[in-house]
């Protein structure tokens, strides 16, 4: 009888494609210090919530950075010092003493220790973030030169409640200015303009962008721009419109 349950196992697992089988977890690398661009949005406390973060992580376990937030109409800037702490299964505890945006969160490793994506913990929040190493080089306005191609969808405040919207861009820039094309559906109604605008960066990456489209109607926003010319993720500052938007490049 154990012999028949023995061949019958071994059948079995000859039967099973290998990657149902069971596998031994594989080792992860401790997180890495480095700097970090974050950008998450969901809700807190059933409030539309938004940011985009710049921080380092130092060989020490502490964090140091600069948080832009969005909470339902409010936006606000803040310096910031937090922690990071390594937990097993490739994942490490983030704590940031946020007043507008999430406090902490748990952030999932890559196999070289880098946070990818997180969640949030604290109660009644519904949010999650993702991450991108940013370089340690300096960043220029020149760094987005090319064709630069997004989608993203935000929400708009119409006097009563938060209505959906997705928007569509195409953008042309040289030296910080820019000029694109934007294809929006606000609450399911179709829009297209032009645009133009100026980006200000600074040598940590951080920026300022303000766009004014063909209907004369300005935009500000808050901006990181990736190192390496990947792209630039920006946080918008109109109490009416809260979209945080990931533009990447595609050419020169």
């Amino acid at each position: 009888m154990q012999r028949k349950a023995w061949v019958l196992g071994l059948a079995l697992s000859l039967l099973i494609p290998a990657p149902l089988q069971a596998k031994t977890t594989e080792a992860c690398s401790p997180p890495k210090p480095g700097r970090y661009v974050v950008m998450g949005e969901g809700l807190v406390a059933q409030k539309p919530t938004a940011h985009l973060i710049v921080e380092e992580w130092l060989p020490d376990g502490r964090i140091e950075g600069i948080a832009f937030q969005r909470s339902g109409q409010d936006f606000q800037s803040q310096n910031y010092s937090g922690t990071y702490q390594a937990q097993n299964t490739c994942k490490a505890v983030v704590r940031r003493p946020l007043t507008s945006s999430i406090a902490s969160s748990i952030a999932v490793l890559n196999p070289s220790g880098e946070p990818t994506y997180s969640l949030a913990m604290q109660p009644e929040a519904v949010f999650s973030s993702r991450w991108f190493q940013q370089g340690k080089q300096s960043c220029r306005a020149s760094d987005l030169d090319g064709v630069v191609l997004s989608q993203q969808r935000g929400l708009s405040w119409d006097g009563r409640s938060w209505r959906p919207n997705a928007v569509v861009q195409r953008e042309e820039w040289s030296d910080g200015t820019v000029r694109g094309q934007a294809f929006s559906s606000y609450a399911g109604q179709g829009e297209q303009a032009t645009y133009s605008g100026q980006l200000q960066v600074r040598a940590d990456c951080v920026a300022r962008l303000q766009e004014t489209d063909s209907k004369g109607t300005t935009y500000n926003y808050s901006a990181v721009v990736l190192t390496g010319g990947r792209g630039y993720i920006y946080l918008q500052q109109e109490a009416k419109d809260l979209t945080l938007g990931l533009l990447e490049r595609v050419s020169r």
